[in-house]
């Protein structure tokens, strides 16, 4: 059985949440597109196309920040559901939930590398936080910045698997990139003030992040890998800014704006101009693109998830949850 009709499988044979109105769907998702997203302490599955909603963890202790394998074969989440957080892998095909090993005191933010063959993690402990690699292919599990002062954390990797940034807490907070090919380091950016978790351009050239370096709103900055030349993407917008992700194209970066409501800001990188995301009413956050990078898929003030496309902004509502806030949506597309 293929990946795709296993979770076709896990949605259709199992409890469906909600089942909406049959609407017309953009070309790309006449695949199978899915979303990991938490809500309620649970990770649930969305399919989009169909519209059909499952909760892949169903635990009474806290699961959340999903991350999806390359392939989506495996989901990768932290759960607290033997006490401690800990790294916890769900496999779609053996269909078995598989706890990380590990001799830290909470373990935290996983990140599938792009080829596959890793998963990065935070691990925390009473003295020190480090970023720690699973070599699957090797069995291997090794503390990546054991040999570096300070605390480290929230691992990113480079879309060719080659790079990975972190954040470093030591006399400032920096950011930092491990080169697996030369086994280097090297700073992108030494910030002062709290720089957010970076995130890599599809060229892997650029890393865009939070900060609040130029006084005391947030702002969204973008570094040059190679030359380390920084540039304030926001300077001229009013209000606070987070959250930023790339179009998988590099043509657009969506961020939220908080001004005094909190909307979607659309930035144009090859022309420079911006606007809010949808005509919308109330507030709306946490961008997610899909591969087309003509459609994206945000959460509503009312804790509902939306599908919009760029040129119309014409949010179609996928799913709602009265009772939790949704967070962590992330998106698979499967054919």
């Amino acid at each position: 059985m293929t990946l795709l009709w296993r979770l076709c499988a896990l949605l259709v044979g199992s409890s469906v949440l909600f089942i909406a109105a049959a609407r017309a769907v953009p070309a790309v998702l006449d695949g199978s597109g899915l979303v990991a997203y938490v809500t309620d302490w649970d990770i649930y599955l969305l399919d989009v196309t169909h519209r059909l909603t499952q909760n892949l963890t169903h635990y009474p202790r806290e699961d959340w920040t999903p991350s999806w394998s390359p392939q989506g074969q495996r989901l990768a989440f932290r759960s607290s559901r033997r006490g401690s957080s800990a790294i916890y892998v769900l496999d779609w095909v053996s269909q078995s939930l598989e706890r990380l090993p590990s001799e830290s005191d909470e373990d935290t933010d996983p990140a599938w590398s792009p080829d596959g063959h890793s998963l990065a993690f935070t691990a925390r402990t009473k003295k020190r936080t480090d970023v720690m690699i699973v070599d699957f292919a090797r069995g291997e599990t090794r503390n990546l910045t054991a040999a570096l002062p300070g605390s480290h954390s929230s691992p990113v990797w480079s879309p060719d698997s080659r790079t990975l940034a972190f954040i470093s807490n030591d006399r400032s907070r920096q950011i930092q990139l491990y080169d697996f090919n030369s086994a280097t380091l090297m700073v992108a950016s030494d910030d002062p003030a709290d720089a957010g978790i970076p995130v890599w351009s599809p060229d892997a050239r650029t890393l865009a992040f939070t900060s609040r370096r130029s006084g005391r709103r947030s702002h969204i900055f973008a570094v040059d890998v190679a030359t380390n030349q920084l540039r304030d993407l926001t300077a001229d917008q009013p209000g606070n800014h987070s959250n930023p992700v790339w179009s998988p194209d590099g043509r657009y970066l969506a961020y939220n704006t908080r001004h005094p409501q909190q909307i979607i800001t659309l930035l144009d990188l090859t022309t420079g101009s911006r606007r809010p995301l949808v005509d919308f009413v109330g507030s709306y956050r946490d961008p997610v693109w899909l591969p087309d990078s003509q459609h994206l898929v945000f959460v509503g003030g009312n804790n509902e998830l939306y599908l919009t496309d760029v040129e119309r902004g014409q949010p179609q509502p996928l799913v709602q949850h009265t009772t939790a806030i949704v967070n962590n949506p992330i998106w698979l597309l499967l054919y």
